[in-house]
């Protein structure tokens, strides 16, 4: 009789757990509007990202020498600086302006995403610059191989980066 309360009682703390596990919900104008958030509620909220979202440079250093010979000698070496941002990162809103999100995925550090009617309300990032470029390649992320494909510029830690989604 008591393994059976012990089992019961199993089996309603489980389904109870699974039962409160909740769900990501997009964040659209509509949800602020419904739930009647504040600015300051908006901010105590946990976000996810919901897709990959990756900032690129190239960074050019050029190491200039005098040779025994007394002439200048002039090396360039380009390398790719790549922030990759995945999918589900948690982030947090540090400031809210109309339309407007700054997103924080690292203290200090913002990206502005904005909501129009075009996107059906929801928030995307805000490009200071679109490029209609053929540029794209893969990744391999949690759920397969994803392609993502060149579609602006953003400034962000003080660099202009290339954005990839």
């Amino acid at each position: 009789m008591q393994k059976k309360r012990i089992g019961l009682f199993t089996i309603i703390i489980l389904l109870l757990f699974i039962l409160s596990c909740s769900t990501n919900v997009p964040f659209t104008k509509s949800v602020i509007k419904d739930y009647k958030l504040s600015s300051e509620d908006i901010e105590h909220l946990q976000f996810y990202l919901s897709d990959y979202l990756i900032l690129e440079r190239e960074i050019e250093d050029i190491d200039k020498t005098l040779t025994k010979s007394h002439s200048l000698k002039k090396v360039k070496d380009k390398f790719i600086d790549q922030i990759i941002i995945k999918k589900g990162t948690p982030c947090i809103v540090t400031k809210i302006s109309n339309d407007t999100l700054y997103v924080a995925f690292e203290p200090n550090e913002n990206l502005i995403f904005c909501s129009t009617l075009k996107n059906n309300n929801l928030f995307s990032l805000q490009l200071n610059k679109k490029l209609n470029s053929k540029r794209h390649f893969n990744i391999q992320g949690e759920d397969g191989t994803i392609e993502v494909a060149l579609n602006g510029e953003v400034l962000y830690q003080n660099n202009i980066y290339q954005v990839f989604t």
